[in-house]
């Protein structure tokens, strides 16, 4: 079975050099959020598996539900998901156009779940270090997570760095069994 994220890429990738071609790059960022939001109602979604929905029916209906700031290109755009039944991936199409608008201003975005909240400074000095090591523009989002102890767990993407101290023990752990083996 092939991934999703496989089947949305060549349509992130045309949405976001459309997007860039037309100077509109925003102006995309926010129709794929309003799409996405709609295409993950209960009631649309029953609607889009729908068999007997002919195809131009589901496009009227998001037309509609979108309203008119919708432009020609993007209505297109949708033209072609519902015409090939892959509005369900609208979400992680509109997750990988974001990453590549992210990587053309040259920002990300890094999740940190901490056990308490950090302060200004903290907030900083991790800024500016993942800056470093990313070389681009840092936007943390930052959460506290009960369930640590201790430290920090930063997601960037699909990279982890784990420097909770529930973390350190697990490494520890398993350098102790792997010293234990040899």
């Amino acid at each position: 079975m092939i991934q999703s994220s496989a089947i949305a890429k060549p349509y992130a990738r045309a949405a976001f050099e459309t997007a860039l071609q037309q100077q509109a790059l925003e102006a995309w960022q926010m129709l794929l959020n309003q799409a996405c939001f709609v295409v993950q109602d209960k009631q649309v979604d029953r609607l889009i598996h729908n068999p007997c929905i002919e195809t131009e029916a589901l496009n009227t209906f998001l037309f509609a539900v979108l309203g008119e700031d919708l432009n020609d290109s993007f209505k297109n755009f949708l033209r072609l998901l519902v015409s090939y039944r892959r509005l369900n991936y609208l979400p992680q199409i509109t997750a990988l156009f974001e990453q590549s608008l992210a990587a053309y201003h040259q920002t990300c975005t890094v999740q940190v779940d901490s056990a308490y909240p950090l302060s200004t400074t903290e907030k900083e000095k991790l800024s500016q270090a993942l800056q470093k090591r990313l070389n681009c523009q840092v936007n943390l989002n930052c959460y506290i997570d009960e369930k640590l102890l201790g430290g920090a767990v930063v997601t960037i993407g699909d990279e982890v760095i784990d420097g909770s101290i529930r973390g350190r023990l697990n490494r520890l752990g398993e350098q102790l069994r792997e010293a234990n083996y040899e």
